[in-house]
């Protein structure tokens, strides 16, 4: 039996070098497939929130292993560090 893509919740925000100003957002599908919705592919992100434990997505998709690699170097906001 195959499970197909049906619909997708966003988890979290993503933000670049301005933790003021959302540049994507993280979605989880209901396969467990990741997926990151943003204007520019190049945008780097820098902080995340809510903050994602991403090894609780399975690593058996492709599209989840890059986005662990798009988001390894992302931190929580500085607000919510505080």
């Amino acid at each position: 039996m195959h499970t197909f893509r049906i619909e997708a919740s966003a988890v979290a925000r993503l933000y670049g070098e301005d933790p003021a100003v959302v540049v994507g957002w993280l979605y989880v599908w209901n396969t467990q497939e990741l997926a990151i919705r943003c204007s520019d592919e190049s945008i780097v992100f820098r902080f995340v929130d809510p903050p994602i434990d991403l090894d609780r997505y399975s690593p058996r998709f492709q599209a989840n292993k890059s986005v662990h690699a798009r988001l390894a170097s992302t931190r929580p906001l500085p607000s919510q560090t505080a």
